[in-house]
């Protein structure tokens, strides 16, 4: 069960909150402190959980601002889930430039493994996140980010940018049955607030081999993704590398 009391002037914000698998916790926020937030800020951040009671984690942090804004019930989840404390300091990105020899074809026959896929998640500065994105945010940063598609010049990663606004149903289920794109309806991302506008400020962009893909605005701003057929994880890998250090 979950209980979340919903006021814009409530002096207590109380959430029992459905989360990590089913254990529930209390968070109290003190009213003394001053809140910059967007308005709608508090039902998506816990409505996953409370509609899903299935879900892993079921709370969204609608920007970024949440994790100083609700640090106590985030730095919670994060050492959960993470195993990494509010008072740790987050180690040097290390991608793997220069190690992906170290990860060879995992099943160099071809006798179990049909494919092999890696991505991540980034998110653009100076957006909120899905729950909290306005029309106006989607359609912008799609704007922005299919400039930096054309940009691409490595053959390896130039391809074509396909929105799903105005995208023929034929190509949508291709897509989607050649498991490339993703698709409306996921009752997670609606609790959340996350579906919305849909398909405003959504698409897919992928490489003329269908090796690397980038998914816009559909959970996170961007997914980023190396895929092939096979199981050599290294080759992989180093798509990836260099398609977020362009991205």
């Amino acid at each position: 069960m979950a209980t979340l009391l919903k006021s814009q002037n409530t002096k207590l914000i109380g959430g029992l909150v459905a989360a990590l698998g089913g254990a529930t916790a209390l968070y109290t926020f003190s009213p003394q402190r001053s809140y910059s937030m967007w308005s709608s800020l508090v039902p998506p951040c816990f409505a996953v959980g409370v509609y899903n009671l299935d879900a892993g984690v079921g709370v969204y942090a609608p920007d970024a601002e949440s994790y100083k804004t609700f640090a106590l019930l985030f730095d919670k989840i994060i050492e959960e889930y993470h195993g990494f404390g509010p008072h740790q300091k987050q180690p040097p990105v290390d991608l793997g430039e220069g190690k992906t020899h170290e990860f060879p074809p995992l099943d160099p026959k071809g006798k179990y493994i049909k494919s092999t896929r890696i991505r991540c998640g980034r998110s653009l500065a100076g957006y909120p996140f899905n729950p909290c994105l306005t029309q106006d945010n989607y359609l912008e940063m799609e704007s922005k980010l299919k400039k930096a598609f054309d940009s691409f010049t490595d053959k390896e990663l130039k391809g074509k940018y396909y929105p799903l606004d105005g995208m023929t149903k034929q190509t949508q289920d291709k897509l989607i049955a050649d498991h490339f794109l993703f698709k409306e309806g996921d009752r997670h991302l609606q609790a959340a607030n996350a579906c919305n506008f849909w398909p405003k400020g959504r698409g897919i962009y992928h490489n003329n081999d269908k090796t690397f893909l980038i998914w816009v605005n559909e959970e996170d701003h961007m997914r980023i993704i190396s895929m092939q057929e096979g199981s050599d994880v290294g080759q992989v890998l180093e798509r990836l590398i260099k398609g977020i250090r362009v991205s």
